[in-house]
């Protein structure tokens, strides 16, 4: 028995020498592999990495020394610095590009669903409620801070049983004087999309609502007034984000006061719609202004637009975002 067992042990040793026992040839070209993520050493990875890392640093910094002596010897007839290869200088637009002052954008903006609001023949009041599921503290706080940056906006608790179009139809009465409806989704307790209806007949926006920040977590953040803030509109450069660009400025009154130096900043970029709000104020010589956040910060981006009140069966869509895209297209 003793023996039949020292068989065998010898038999699985002979295999692992077996294994061992590979051609020099063959471990070589294992050990010549150029890509990183055919390694299966964690560690390997993560050194060959830090080496790539710091060439690459070191390369860089010879070309920024370089780069100085050749504008310390050449003077004013030293080459132009090349121009960094980003997103933004190789974005594709996709829609029609609107160039400011164009007559038929003018026209088509006199007679849009927003005039009213923006013309200031109607005050701009705004409901804010939440989806049909039960909602956590997160959700409050943001509806907190939006009826604090918006002014005349009012929170509505939310019926259950009633659907969107039921809210809507009742917002819209002329009793009740409501110009725009926002309801707040959230999705595993994290706040998930924000859905915008204009009243009475739409249009209505469905946005993907992310980096929420309030008031207190912004470091040394100032605490707003009751004062009309004003409105900054950037980069909104298509037909489409033109659209988008006034939707969301129906939120606001357009009569600020100026006393109160207050301002919200709508700043579009690479279609994602960032919110901010601060104070301003001006040194002794006017020559520059120095701004306080105030907050809150958040980031929307839009899913799809839709005519009328949201539909997502019969609704019939303005634009859709689709997953099929490339990063450097934006449509806004």
């Amino acid at each position: 028995d003793m023996g039949g067992r020292r068989g065998r042990g010898g038999g699985r040793g002979g295999g692992r020498g077996g294994s061992r026992g590979q051609e020099p040839s063959e471990i070589g070209s294992r050990g010549k592999e150029n890509d990183r993520s055919e390694r299966r050493n964690k560690i390997v990875r993560a050194k060959a990495a830090a080496v790539e890392k710091a060439t690459k640093k070191k390369d860089k910094r010879e070309r920024r020394k370089r780069r100085d002596r050749e504008v310390d010897e050449l003077g004013p007839n030293a080459p132009p610095p090349k121009k960094p290869r980003t997103i933004e200088d190789v974005r594709i637009l996709k829609g029609v590009v609107i160039e400011e002052g164009d007559p038929e954008i003018q026209q088509q903006d006199a007679q849009d669903e927003f005039a009213e609001v923006l013309e200031g023949r109607q005050v701009p009041k705004v409901m804010l409620t939440t989806g049909r599921q039960r909602v956590s503290k997160l959700s409050y706080q943001f509806l907190g801070e939006i009826l604090r940056l918006i002014p005349n906006s009012v929170y509505m608790k939310r019926d259950p049983e009633k659907r969107i179009r039921d809210i809507a139809l009742w917002a819209a009465d002329t009793a009740r004087c409501f110009t725009d409806v926002l309801i707040l989704k959230e999705d595993h307790r994290k706040l998930s999309t924000l859905t915008h209806i204009h009243l009475p007949d739409g249009p209505s926006a469905v946005y993907r609502l992310s980096s929420f920040t309030p008031s207190k977590n912004i470091p040394n953040h100032g605490r707003g007034s009751r004062h009309q803030p004003e409105l900054i509109l950037n980069n909104f450069s298509t037909q489409l984000g033109h659209k988008i660009g006034r939707m969301l400025s129906a939120w606001f009154p357009h009569r600020p006061d100026h006393i109160g130096r207050q301002v919200v900043t709508i700043h579009n970029q690479r279609d994602f719609i960032f919110f901010r709000f601060h104070r301003y104020i001006f040194k002794e010589d006017a020559s520059k202004a120095r701004l306080q956040e105030l907050g809150p910060r958040f980031t929307l981006k839009l899913k799809y637009i839709q005519k009328g009140i949201v539909d997502t069966e019969k609704g019939e869509y303005i634009w859709r975002a689709t997953k099929e895209r490339d990063r450097r297209t934006f449509f806004l």
